[in-house]
């Protein structure tokens, strides 16, 4: 899994980061959208995409996913299109059937 921050749009006050990247196992990209702390200092779970096998499929649907938060880069999105060939992989898959085998997961 690959995870990378990016910074909110300046409009964006609520939001205190976005966090994007390849979820190999659930084969999809995904972002969190991470708003203010609660009260407990923990920061609250604004949005989140990606969290589904196979939901964002490429980098236009992460894209869009996080339009109105941040704005992806396009040197960004190339690192991820490398991330998604590198972790997808045939030892990749293979090491996720077997976590999913151990936890009991079916897809």
């Amino acid at each position: 899994m690959s995870r990378y921050s990016l910074q909110p749009y300046p409009h964006r006050t609520d939001v205190f980061e976005v966090a994007v990247g390849w979820d190999a196992h659930f084969v999809t990209y995904f972002a969190i959208v991470f708003a203010g702390p609660e009260s407990d200092g923990e920061l609250r779970i604004a949005a989140w995409r990606g969290a589904r096998p196979n939901e964002l499929r490429n980098t236009a649907a992460l894209e869009v996913a996080i339009s109105e938060f941040a704005n992806l880069p396009p040197h960004l999105t190339k690192r991820l299109d490398a991330d998604r060939i590198i972790r997808h992989s045939a030892t990749g898959a293979r090491l996720g059937k077997i976590i999913d085998t151990f936890l009991g997961h079916t897809y």
